[in-house]
């Protein structure tokens, strides 16, 4: 039991941390800046996952935080595929705009 209580106090901090350092890389910038860069994109997805898992992480819901994470992402051009086993395709990075986390 000792171990899960140093643990639990420990994730608010790295939360915290997690939640600066996307702040700083993603947040800075313009939409219109943003939406050439897939990083400045990948920040605020990672950044909304954060906030949608505050209250485990920290014991602090975020849902607002999250909603607007998520609704700049939206705003960035992101569509759902029309043809879904074009999601399965080896170039999945060029084809679609549905897909964040493309591996080249």
């Amino acid at each position: 039991m000792a171990n899960k209580s140093k643990v639990q106090s420990v994730e608010p901090d790295i939360a915290d941390l997690v939640n600066g350092w996307l702040k700083s890389y993603g947040l800075d910038y313009k939409l219109e800046q943003a939406s050439l860069n897939s990083e400045i994109d990948n920040a605020y997805t990672l950044l909304a996952k954060l906030y949608l898992n505050s209250e485990v992480y920290t014991g602090v819901a975020k849902y607002a935080e999250c909603k607007e994470a998520c609704d700049k992402v939206m705003d960035m051009g992101y569509s759902l595929e029309s043809d879904y086993s074009k999601l399965f395709n080896a170039d999945n990075d060029k084809r679609t705009n549905e897909i964040i986390f493309a591996l080249p």
